[in-house]
């Protein structure tokens, strides 16, 4: 049985195939340059993420805290590249 995420995984998939027809190269080229971008900030705050916990590691009220940071921080980097595609899309 899949879990909800596995399953909202799939349906975005399947939208962003449907979407990506009738895209013309330069913007499927943009469009992977964000996400590659997007990419690379959501890896790199990570990494910084993970050294701050390792130097709290023994405050666990605080190293939740951090987790959440980032959450909201990937969430916010995502919509945000969701934003820039969609309005390349829309220039059709």
């Amino acid at each position: 049985m899949k879990s909800a995420l596995e399953l909202a995984i799939e349906k975005a998939e399947k939208m962003e195939g449907k979407k990506r027809k009738g895209l013309n190269a330069d913007q499927k080229e943009k469009i992977a340059e964000i996400r590659k971008i997007t990419n690379a900030k959501i890896a790199e705050a990570e990494i910084m993420m993970d050294s701050k916990i390792v130097k709290i590691a023994a405050d666990e009220a605080a190293c939740e805290l951090l987790r959440e940071d980032l959450h909201r921080e990937k969430a916010k980097l995502r919509e945000n590249a969701e934003e820039k595609i969609e309005n390349i899309r829309e220039r059709k």
